[in-house]
């Protein structure tokens, strides 16, 4: 008699180190379980490597993606929990190891995340969002945020350009005249509002605080303030993401390194 084991009792018994020794995170085979399609044994080490490396950030943080994943669906999952998975809204191309492009007319990634309700490590006055972005191009299209909340990896004038928590646009010079890399802001106090370029501070520039938006974070667009479909669309491939609590310069950095590590491993 043949006996067919079954590959969700296999995927188990690896995930618990069956096939070798554990993890160096607690979180990493948690998050490997959730994956419909396991990765190989050389990515789930490379997902172990990037949850170890952002320990002591994402208890600070809400929202963690990976869209350059083996796997879409592994791509629209939050690292962080089961919360917040990603949604697929309108047209767009996804990529193996690449990430999601939206089509430029109805494509964006929904993250389920509201600002306002209960749970949220975000404030008013205390916050952080970053974004990677795989390609390059110049845009006034946002590519993540809602209205208060977003960033604009790369404008004409080789500037980042953002909305951080507040009704004041404010603008950055970029150290290199491209949008690939980890574009993020964030804040620490009512007055004033910081850019980073793959985890290097841009410094700081004055931006009163606003009240948070009632509208879900998005990537590829933002929400406007009226809420409603996004009225503009990034032309940037989306390599992934995070948001959540004010982060430190050095936490800014540990992302920026993580994303790095991520895309030189992959080649996104």
């Amino acid at each position: 008699m043949t006996v067919h084991r079954s590959n969700t009792g296999f995927r188990r018994r690896w995930l618990s180190g069956a096939r070798g020794p554990g993890f160096a995170s607690p979180d990493t085979a948690p998050l490997l379980a959730r994956m419909t399609t396991p990765p190989s044994a050389q990515r789930a080490a490379l997902y172990d490597q990037i949850m170890a490396m952002t320990a002591s950030v994402r208890p600070k943080l809400n929202g963690f993606y990976l869209q350059a994943a083996h796997d879409k669906q592994a791509g629209q999952l939050n690292l962080l929990s089961a919360s917040y998975t990603l949604l697929e809204v309108g047209s767009f191309a996804w990529i193996v190891d690449r990430g999601y492009t939206s089509d430029g007319a109805t494509g964006y990634l929904d993250t389920q995340f509201n600002p306002t309700l209960p749970g949220s490590l975000v404030t008013q006055n205390a916050f952080s969002m970053g974004v990677f972005a795989g390609t390059d191009a110049i845009s006034t299209a946002p590519i993540c945020g809602n209205s208060p909340m977003r960033i604009l990896p790369h404008t004409a004038a080789n500037q980042a350009q953002a909305r951080i928590s507040s009704n004041t646009q404010t603008n950055h010079a970029l150290p290199a005249d491209t949008a690939r890399g980890l574009s993020a802001i964030g804040r620490g106090d009512a007055v004033n509002a910081t850019a980073y370029k793959d985890g290097v501070n841009l410094g700081a520039q004055a931006a009163a605080s606003t009240a948070l938006n009632a509208f879900n974070f998005l990537f590829l667009a933002a929400t406007p303030s009226a809420g409603g479909a996004p009225t503009s669309y990034s032309p940037l491939r989306c390599v992934g993401g995070f948001f959540g609590g004010q982060l430190s310069d050095a936490e800014h950095a540990t992302m920026a390194n993580a994303f790095a590590t991520w895309t030189a491993a992959t080649g996104a």
